[in-house]
């Protein structure tokens, strides 16, 4: 069987995460990475990379506070939730070189150039009840605490890689 390229040739690659073992919550193409290329020749190749990222996370909080000393004290029970999302797409346009093959065997660098575009967004809301104790450490006030927050954030920017690799 014949493993090396020649002229003409397409070769496609895909590298994704589909799922992120540390938040559960993410999906990922292996920093945004579908494959191919072209060979021009049995060591040269033009290539294109296109990526995606998507990664949500929340995370809720509880607390409840209940003082051994009740005497002048206020106090918060309630919840706060937090929310991040993440989003990242790129389009990698690249070359490469074949510098040695042998079987299955392969060395070969790459350059390549491209845009990257991050986007990020998120929310954090917190309620609760507050609680006033007078100086006898009786309940003497009770209010509703409410707050809460948005973020949205977008770049691009202009990216660049080498790599060398051998398979």
């Amino acid at each position: 069987a014949q493993y090396s390229p020649e002229k003409g040739d397409f070769a496609a690659e895909l590298g994704f995460t589909p799922f992120n073992t540390i938040n559960g919550s993410s999906f990922q193409l292996n920093e945004g990475m579908v494959k191919v290329r072209y060979f021009l020749s049995g060591k040269d190749a033009l290539r294109l990379k296109l990526g995606l990222g998507i990664d949500s996370k929340t995370t809720t909080n509880t607390t409840y506070y209940d003082p051994l000393e009740k005497e002048n004290v206020t106090c918060i029970d309630g919840s706060e939730t937090t929310t991040n999302n993440a989003t990242d797409f790129s389009i990698m346009l690249g070359y490469e070189r074949h510098l040695f093959t042998k079987g299955r065997f392969d060395v070969y660098a790459g350059l390549e150039l491209g845009y990257l575009m991050n986007s990020r967004s998120g929310s954090y809301s917190m309620n609760g009840t507050g609680k006033t104790y007078d100086n006898d450490g009786d309940l003497s006030i009770t209010t509703t605490v409410e707050s809460s927050k948005e973020y949205f954030n977008q770049d691009a920017n202009g990216n660049r890689s080498m790599d060398f690799f051998a398979a």
